[in-house]
């Protein structure tokens, strides 16, 4: 039996137990989180309030970090010039670890090492967010360590903003978010078909999911109290793509006021980037 049952189950049994005490144990047991993960969906004005200033104050560390960074710094240098920028308006501590990936460490998955040296002609990936009176900032964004994109790396950044873009026009009360997500997922194949890193006809390309080891494009995990907020986003299962809370988060129509992330990104190795030139 999982730990956290046995300790329901225990908890009850003493409970039973101290009925001579005027203890009265329950009957049943009624799970109440999808109650409060609905809730926890739909923000009042006064939490948005206070997520705007922290995706403000994620957007002004991020601004920072780009106009400080330069080829011979490392990774961690750039993490404190965002926890510095953090601490000067007010949110004490970052709402997750802050990745700073420069070359490949930036197509590893969830890199928080931050130890390398940032080198000339590199991308660096920050992905970094405050907390702000409890509530989570979340922001990643790519751009070149030297403030120069090479021609390659230009091309594919283009494809990601312009998806990204379509997105963020897409993304309104009404619409599927499993719309939304397959045409920034045709935006993104489209794009490497027409640089040459994919090929065959874009239709058959999405249906094989020729493109999964390259794009990551679907909504992210809600924002909220939380970086990965809790969301009871499992209606309408049958328009997602696949099982589970990825699929389901797709599957349900844009409701407001709830505030999911979204960043699409290709995964370019520096394998990748040669093709492209």
């Amino acid at each position: 039996m999982p730990m956290p049952m046995k300790l329901w189950f225990n908890a009850l049994e003493k409970l039973r137990k101290g009925s001579r005490q005027n203890l009265q144990a329950p009957n049943s047991v009624i799970d109440w989180r999808p109650v409060v993960h609905e809730m926890r969906l739909f923000k009042s004005a006064e939490e948005l309030e206070v997520m705007r200033r922290a995706g403000e104050i994620s957007a002004l560390a991020h601004t920072r970090a780009m106009e400080k960074c330069r080829p011979g710094m490392f990774e961690y240098q750039l993490e404190g010039e965002i926890l510095h920028e953090f601490n000067r308006h007010g949110a004490r501590f970052p709402s997750y670890n802050t990745i700073v990936g420069g070359g490949e460490n930036a197509c590893i998955l969830h890199y928080t090492e931050n130890e390398s040296e940032l080198r000339d002609g590199d991308l660096v990936l920050i992905d970094a967010g405050c907390e702000y009176r409890g509530y989570a900032g979340d922001i990643t964004r790519t751009f070149p360590v030297n403030g120069k994109f090479t021609k390659p790396q230009r091309e594919i950044y283009d494809i990601v903003l312009e998806s990204l873009e379509t997105a963020l026009e897409l993304y309104r009360p009404g619409t599927s978010i499993y719309e939304v997500n397959q045409e920034v997922v045709r935006i993104m194949i489209t794009g490497l078909v027409r640089l040459g890193i994919l090929k065959g006809e874009i239709d058959e390309l999405i249906a094989n999911n020729a493109h999964r080891s390259l794009l990551h494009a679907w909504p992210e995990p809600l924002v909220g109290l939380d970086v990965h907020d809790v969301g009871n986003y499992d209606t309408d299962r049958s328009r997602g793509t696949g099982t589970g809370n990825g699929a389901d988060r797709r599957a349900r129509g844009c409701i407001s006021p709830p505030t999911p992330t979204y960043r699409p990104n290709i995964a370019a190795s520096a394998f990748v980037l040669k093709m492209t030139s």
